[in-house]
């Protein structure tokens, strides 16, 4: 088990040397294809558990396409802006309920709705998680590993966010 470890950290280290922003890309991609996979299981046991849901969710692909998207484009900006976490913070959150709701094809009204359901407690969680991740990162770990560990978190963070944007129901729409 050890050697898959020391084998996945020689291929990253090695991508990450020869094209740094490409390797983020994809590794923010996986972990977000992780993150909302996760989340649509919670969803799907909680629905099965559910007596009174007589509906029959199903994994929702487009869903995942959605995040794999925005995990991938958002790396760049993640890498850049660690910095400051509370002028990221509004900003990235704005960006990912924004970016969301316009892939699921929301109009206007539709995209407000998300955000007046959504925004404000997941600022809140967010300053209540990140500043603590941020000290371990910047105090403990090698720069080369410093966007992998927040993505790795990211993973239950992204799941959080995925699971407080299903809780908004896909009715306005463009």
């Amino acid at each position: 088990m050890a050697n898959i470890f020391v084998l996945a950290n020689r291929f990253y280290s090695t991508n990450y040397q020869n094209h740094p922003s490409i390797t983020l890309a994809f590794t923010n991609a996986g972990l977000a294809i992780t993150s909302d996979s996760l989340a649509q299981s919670i969803s799907l046991l909680r629905s099965k558990n559910d007596s009174s849901n007589l509906s029959s969710q199903q994994f929702d692909f487009s869903r995942l396409g959605r995040f794999t998207i925005y995990g991938f484009s958002i790396a760049p900006l993640v890498n850049k802006v660690l910095l400051d976490q509370f002028l990221f913070a509004p900003f990235g959150l704005c960006l990912f309920f924004g970016g969301i709701s316009v892939l699921e094809g929301r109009n206007f009204e539709g995209i407000k709705e998300k955000f007046d359901e959504t925004y404000i407690s997941a600022l809140k969680m967010n300053y209540t998680i990140w500043p603590i991740v941020q000290f371990v990162n910047f105090r403990f770990l090698p720069l080369k590993y410093r966007v992998p560990f927040v993505s790795s978190v990211g993973v239950l963070w992204n799941a959080y966010l995925s699971l407080l944007n299903s809780k908004v129901p896909e009715v306005s729409t463009i």
